[in-house]
């Protein structure tokens, strides 16, 4: 089999299960639209080997069309722009690369007879990319740290479990049971899914947590947020889903939308992908149309500011991306430091600069900022788990 074939094989298995980033979903989303279904030999039975839905397919012109409506892609697709720009990234990140290779066979062998110098270097602390974490906690106390599975978990009549499947234990159950709402808290350094009970899901960002009940009320669905989520939430005309964020509220009836109300943002922005939704402080209040974002800031005039936006920027995160359009330097930095856990320090005028580009939120913190360094708008040096950004 050659090399084009076996990379379509990979992004069919990477597809099925659930990781592919937006640049490798373009990727076979392109190829699928111009391939006729037998360019690659058994393509059936390759997608019903991977497909963890079990869901098989008849050719692949239905693959095609499963893949273009899945919901996980139903966004527009990236910009020109963007396109480039992930282009250059990609390149410039394979250069870092290639060249943090050979710098570490060169001290690999300079330092072949120093053992103790080596050993110091590698010892020191690293900066990896942040993964699937959290902790469900439940009333009087109780908590559970929860294991690294992309299914995150699941609410069903007043229970919980993986969303595989796998059970958090009839203890665990029994106690949530008896609680009236529970906290999940997602770390720095971490990410999660949840879906509850009325089948809307949730991703939760780095540092955040979302407050919700066992089982909703009858007149409304109401859940509290802190930090970053994205929600798919279930149609249900009858019970409107209310996300609160401090004193603002996002009201929807089924819809997708990002909220961002990190405490040291000191405002609130909503970006809706889908649908309409109504966002309101006190007696103020406007509805959002998709790729429009709400601005939230009760110490700003107006207290609520509408503008248009790129919504895939704003959700990007759910997809394993850092996606910025002319986003401000410190706002940059301080989606990097939660996802990586890492303080990071400004020094000099920042505030004014801007970066765009796409770069995968798994790289290495060197390799993602090397990237982004070569716009010629920052320097930067680490220093254990502290990054210190300057002119």
């Amino acid at each position: 089999m050659d090399v084009h074939n076996l990379r379509i094989q990979q992004l069919l298995q990477r597809y099925a299960q659930g990781q592919l980033t937006r640049e490798e979903f373009d990727e076979l989303f392109d190829w699928l639209h111009h391939a006729d279904g037998e360019q690659v030999p058994g393509l059936e039975t390759i997608w019903d080997d991977i497909n963890v839905e079990k869901r098989p397919v008849a050719n692949g012109a239905e693959l095609f069309d499963r893949i273009k409506n899945d919901p996980r892609y139903r966004s527009s697709r990236p910009r020109p722009l963007f396109r480039q720009l992930r282009r250059y990234a990609a390149v410039a990140a394979l250069f870092v690369l290639c060249c943090s290779l050979a710098t570490w066979l060169y001290l690999n062998r300079a330092d072949r007879d120093a053992p103790i110098q080596s050993a110091a270097i590698h010892s020191a602390p690293v900066l990896e990319p942040g993964g699937n974490r959290a902790t469900l906690e439940w009333a009087g106390g109780g908590e559970l740290e929860l294991d690294d599975v992309p299914t995150g978990i699941a609410m069903d009549r007043g229970s919980a479990a993986y969303g595989d499947g796998a059970v958090l234990g009839n203890d665990v159950n029994r106690q949530i049971q008896q609680s009236e709402t529970l906290m999940l808290r997602v770390p720095r350094g971490g990410q999660y899914r949840i879906t509850l009970e009325d089948g809307t899901i949730a991703w939760l960002n780095a540092g955040s947590s979302l407050q919700y009940p066992v089982r909703f009320a009858d007149e409304h669905r109401q859940v509290i947020l802190e930090g970053e989520g994205y929600f798919e939430v279930s149609k249900d005309p009858t019970r409107p889903f209310l996300v609160q964020c401090g004193n603002a509220v996002v009201t929807v009836l089924g819809t997708r939308f990002n909220v961002s109300a990190y405490p040291d943002d000191n405002q609130m922005v909503t970006t809706l992908v889908e649908g309409s939704v109504r966002v309101s402080q006190g007696t103020e209040q406007v509805m959002l149309r998709p790729d429009q974002a709400a601005i939230v800031n009760g110490n700003a005039e107006p207290p609520i500011r509408v503008k248009r936006v790129n919504a895939e920027a704003a959700t990007a995160w759910t997809t394993g991306l850092f996606m910025f359009d002319r986003d401000a330097i410190p706002d940059v930095m301080k989606r990097i430091s939660r996802w990586y856990d890492a303080d990071i320090e400004l020094q000099g005028s920042l505030e004014d600069r801007t970066l765009g580009g796409t770069v995968s939120r798994y790289e290495s913190v060197e390799q993602l900022l090397n990237v982004l360094a070569l716009t010629g708008n920052f320097n930067y040096k680490i220093e254990g788990r502290r990054i210190i950004v300057m002119e």
